[in-house]
């Protein structure tokens, strides 16, 4: 969402439907809250919040009738203040909404945001333009041979489908010199390759803190360890 706003010309450009449905579902309602009348403001504020509890991916079975008579009302109020021309097809559609969710379950189960979530994720796989689809099969086969990997890979190596816990570290004893096939341990401090060309590191109160902190519960020195307790 933040990538369709355009703050130098105070708008809103390029979003999709799930953008206006975010937008509906809770954007809407703080900005026509002090600009608009209270009367209109109090309509679309009910409107967002109808529309968020059909989106929801729980819904009782017993505030659907609820919810259907809301629909209805808030139709009933926006007539009052739209002249006749605002009203089409569009607008009559969300009486419908608590039928389909009756005859076919959660509207969030139905909907085409995954679809087209994995669609994107396709596209992201094409390298030869001109061979779309054998690009798309080629890319998904490596990425399906890459899980089927990492699910037989050691518990200590950490990937996608197996990441041990937090709790589980306490458990893992490594020796001097064991370094991990797959992963070694190379690595160089923060700010490195300042120090050798001979600048000088700034670092927040925070970011002080958290390595400070980390360096005194990771140090492993007993004199360290019953210092904290």
């Amino acid at each position: 969402m933040s990538s369709s706003v355009q703050i130098e010309e105070m708008k809103v450009s390029g979003y999709k439907s799930h953008d206006a449905h975010f937008i509906m579902h809770y954007l809407l309602q703080v900005v026509v809250k002090k600009v608009l009348p209270k009367n209109v403001s109090m309509v679309l504020i009910r409107l967002g919040n109808i529309f968020r509890a059909i989106c929801s991916k729980v819904i009782r079975r017993s505030d659907l009738d609820k919810m259907k008579a809301e629909i209805i009302d808030i139709e009933c109020e926006l007539e009052k203040i739209f002249p006749p021309s605002f009203f089409d097809i569009t607008t009559h559609l969300p009486i419908h909404l608590v039928d389909e969710i009756k005859l076919g379950g959660p509207t969030h189960l139905r909907w085409m945001y995954s679809t087209e979530r994995t669609m994107c994720n396709f596209k992201g796989l094409v390298r030869n333009r001109k061979n779309p689809e054998g690009s798309i099969v080629e890319g998904f086969s490596a990425v399906d041979c890459l899980k089927f990997c990492s699910i037989h890979l050691l518990n200590t190596v950490k990937t996608r489908l197996s990441r041990y816990q937090t709790e589980d570290d306490e458990d893992i004893q490594t020796e001097e010199g064991d370094v991990s096939p797959l992963f070694p341990k190379i690595g160089h401090p923060i700010g490195s390759e300042n120090i050798r060309k001979g600048k000088s590191i700034n670092m927040e109160q925070h970011e002080w803190f958290e390595a400070h902190q980390y360096t005194l519960f990771n140090t492993g020195d007993e004199q360290v360890d019953t210092f904290i307790k």
